[in-house]
């Protein structure tokens, strides 16, 4: 599919040439949040496009789809955003220290023995072969004898979400980082992460051709419909139809509760609608015995525990019954399947 536009670039920020040389580069330095908002409406941002397949649970195609075609309202920052900018100082001085694990770091920290160098970009960067897309890299990491630049990403995780990472790095993140590389031109990259503000990791990734391939036709086929989209409403056209497809997303059925208001209107009794309906009854009963069988499973676990905190099955995982400050036990399965159950 080919692209109808490619995207805007401010000329007073064209500032040619990093990484790639055939990449255009866009400066970031003391640009007003205005402008920024205003140079994310022309493309996807690698770290939009997670939403535009489907993989960020916080935030719905159809909202990112609507904020393109009709642009961003200006927003205050939400506390995660701030923080991740906060700590990327000191996440990327703390990375250079880094070796194999933790300890190695500390001890490299308290010798001043600096182990690697990476660098700012300060630049959004255009890869002419695919101009919809934009990437932003937090570092560059400079090179080191025979060895290539390679991407550096810099995050700081909640304890919150920490789960999300004991299988590795989450869908959503791995797509953002493919889409750092297509864009720079780089083959592999780091992601440095900060977990609860004390656990610090550091992940190794290298270009996903068939990752790649997704991307690009997803966030293509997303970006004609945005272009069409805008045309037809300029015309006071519809253009619903061009909406990305509803997905399971949580954040898409708060999109809908924010969207639209109750008023003394009746809707279209279509027999796909009846029949979705009755889908969605059913998909209640299989939610109370699903319920009902998860509460069994949890007793079972619990009995078995009794006063323990812990079950420890090594590479398999672990189960935890931890208190919290008011002595509530709250109960995580966090295992991985490496063992078969054994008939009776």
């Amino acid at each position: 599919m080919k692209l109808k536009m490619a995207v805007q670039v401010p000329p007073e920020r064209h500032t040619g040439i990093t990484v790639d040389s055939k990449l255009i580069r866009v400066s970031t330095v003391d640009m007003p949040k205005s402008e920024w908002l205003k140079f994310r409406e022309n493309g996807i941002g690698a770290s939009e496009i997670a939403t535009v397949m489907g993989l960020n649970q916080y935030k719905s195609a159809h909202q990112l789809f609507y904020e393109k075609v009709e642009g961003t309202p200006e927003q205050e920052d939400s506390i995660p955003m701030f923080m991740g900018r906060y700590n990327e100082e000191s996440i990327a001085d703390l990375w250079q220290y880094w070796e194999t694990d933790q300890l190695a770091m500390i001890k490299n920290y308290n010798e001043k023995r600096i182990v690697r160098k990476c660098r700012k970009i300060n630049a959004y960067l255009i890869n002419p072969d695919f101009p919809h897309l934009f990437a932003s890299l937090d570092r560059v990491i400079n090179k080191n004898g025979t060895d290539k630049e390679q991407a550096l990403e810099l995050k700081t995780i909640s304890a919150f979400s920490s789960d999300q990472w004991i299988a590795g790095i989450p869908p959503q993140y791995i797509v953002q980082l493919q889409q750092q590389l297509l864009v720079s031109g780089l083959e592999e990259g780091e992601l440095c992460i900060l977990k609860d503000g004390r656990y610090m990791e550091v992940y190794s990734f290298s270009r996903n051709e068939e990752i790649i391939k997704n991307i690009i036709e997803q966030s293509t086929h997303f970006w004609n419909n945005v272009l069409e989209a805008r045309k037809l409403l300029k015309l006071d056209l519809p253009f619903e139809h061009l909406e990305p497809e509803i997905d399971n997303i949580e954040a898409y059925k708060d999109y809908l509760n924010e969207k639209f208001t109750a008023t003394a209107q009746k809707a279209e009794a279509t027999d796909d609608i009846y029949f979705t309906g009755m889908e969605y009854l059913k998909c209640n009963e299989d939610e109370k015995a699903i319920k009902t069988e998860k509460t069994r499973l949890t007793n079972i676990i619990k009995a078995h525990m009794g006063n323990a905190s812990l079950i420890d099955y090594g590479a398999g995982g672990k189960i935890t019954w931890n208190e919290d400050k008011t002595g509530k036990r709250t109960m995580l399965v966090k295992l991985k399947e490496t063992k078969k159950a054994e008939a009776a």
